[in-house]
């Protein structure tokens, strides 16, 4: 019996592990003195693989996505604009420091920064 229990803790504990967030995922805002071409006042990245970018002035999101993991620190957004079925696939980079780049078409639209939980 303690071996089946053994087992089971060790399992589990793996399962949980594979389970962490990735580190893309929280809510963003555009870094302080930064060009931030995107116009993108937040970007919510939900760990479910959802995500919605805002504007300034607009309290519904503009864009509403589905991300995935492209590499341990990069994510790829395809989303659509709230009004129309037009589809941008935007890259979102988290970098050594903790804050992150996002870019559309290879071209750095913005550095962001994670918002405290």
């Amino acid at each position: 019996m303690h071996k089946l229990t053994t087992l089971f803790i060790g399992l589990s504990l793996f399962l949980l592990a594979g389970c962490a967030p990735h580190p893309s995922s929280g809510q963003w805002a555009p870094a302080p003195n930064e060009n931030n071409a995107s116009g993108f006042v937040k970007i919510d990245v939900q760990f479910e693989g959802r995500a919605d970018f805002y504007q300034e002035g607009i309290e519904k999101a503009v864009r509403h996505c589905f991300w995935g993991g492209i590499s341990k620190n990069e994510a790829r957004m395809k989303c659509s604009q709230a009004d129309s079925e037009v589809e941008e696939t935007y890259i979102l980079k988290v970098g050594e420091d903790g804050s992150a780049v996002l870019s559309l078409g290879g071209k750095p639209l913005g550095r962001f920064i994670r918002l405290p939980q």
